[in-house]
């Protein structure tokens, strides 16, 4: 079973992330906001991302638990994540090679601060291959960095895993309870990201529970969702601006409780366009910064070179931002679906492999 009002809330997600750049990087520079439009808050946006993988991840092993699925997932996902970035990340570096990355010209000369921090170096092969297989996960670097937002892949992979080992611990277990109060008080002492995989974690576990089930009967559930959704929006929109992890898998993790509970608030996450935006989401993720390096940027400076004042040039630059980054996730995406189809390939070809090594293990369900 696929939850298809998910999948819609990770495209929006998605589409903020992109208004994130837009907006700061060339309709507004160098603003600072103080009320943050939930269009365009990116941070949220991710921390949406890390409860919706927690959920995700997890919700069909508290309906339907499987030793076997849990294994056969993390075998896949490690080539899940990669084989897309490896694709993102060669066109990154034909770009540079190219000189068709304009965002140094136009951090200078028009005073893009921001902008100018990336792609001040000349990656080859080599870098290619060490920022997609291994520093992107394991030790990521801004300065050397070939997609600037990939900062989140190695908290999506450790995550991952994480949940996985949870679940094969304790997943069906009434320890599980006691572990989550102290995996959460390790993660918020740490200030650690991970704590929105475990509270996405958290949150399946309720929606799969009786009692969740009894909670969404109860009356006037709805109307506490409708409240719960208003009042983590608003929360959102005035924090501080440098929230911490906790306050932000907070307000994520309240956003997605009211949409998972109340059935009327899951009907514009599951239409055609929302399906269709969550279906390209991470191909968005991945290539629209390389769009707003290249073939935006270029056309920011043209107009500002042009004479063209900067709010029309904002305007002009962020409304063909928007259709260009959305045309390009769609052209990636079939690489992405290949991936996801050798991804699967390559954690059935390992579990295969294991179990001959191993025994039957691997292939016995609880």
């Amino acid at each position: 079973m696929r939850f298809s009002h998910l999948d819609g809330v990770r495209g929006w997600a998605s589409l903020m992330v992109l208004f994130s750049h837009l907006g700061p990087c060339f309709l507004l520079a160098d603003l600072d906001l103080t009320i943050y439009p939930v269009f365009s808050d990116g941070a949220l946006a991710v921390y949406l991302f890390f409860v919706l993988s927690g959920l995700v991840m997890s919700i069909h092993h508290f309906r339907a638990p499987s030793r076997e699925r849990l294994i056969t997932a993390a075998l896949r996902r490690y080539p899940r994540l990669c084989l897309p970035v490896l694709a993102a990340s060669l066109i990154a570096v034909m770009l540079v090679q190219w000189d068709a990355m304009w965002n140094l010209p136009l951090a200078k000369e028009g005073g893009y601060r921001w902008l100018g921090q990336f792609y001040a170096f000349t990656p080859d092969a080599k870098d290619w291959l060490r920022f997609s297989l291994l520093d992107v996960f394991f030790r990521y670097d801004r300065e050397t960095t070939l997609i600037p937002v990939l900062w989140t892949m190695q908290h999506e992979l450790v995550g991952s895993m994480a949940i996985f080992a949870f679940l094969a611990v304790a997943g069906q277990s009434r320890l599980r309870y006691p572990l989550y109060l102290a995996a959460f008080a390790w993660l918020v002492k740490t200030e650690s990201p991970l704590v929105a995989f475990l509270m996405g974690m958290m949150l399946a576990d309720l929606i799969a529970s009786p009692a969740g089930r009894r909670l969404a009967a109860l009356r006037g559930a709805r109307a506490v969702c409708i409240a719960m959704l208003i009042l983590s929006l608003a929360a959102a929109m005035f924090r501080a601006r440098y929230a911490t992890p906790l306050h932000l898998s907070v307000l994520a993790t309240g956003i997605l409780a009211a949409i998972s509970f109340n059935p009327a608030l899951q009907r514009p996450f599951a239409t055609p366009l929302s399906q269709q935006l969550g279906a390209m989401s991470f191909s968005l993720y991945l290539v629209h910064f390389l769009v707003l390096c290249s073939a935006v940027s270029a056309l920011h400076l043209w107009l500002l070179r042009s004479g063209v004042g900067q709010l029309p040039a904002g305007l002009l630059t962020f409304a063909t931002g928007t259709v260009t980054s959305l045309a390009a996730a769609r052209l990636f995406q079939p690489l992405e679906v290949a991936s996801m189809r050798l991804a699967r390939q390559i954690g059935d070809a390992v579990k295969s492999v294991a179990g001959l090594l191993g025994g039957p293990v691997l292939r016995r369900a609880p």
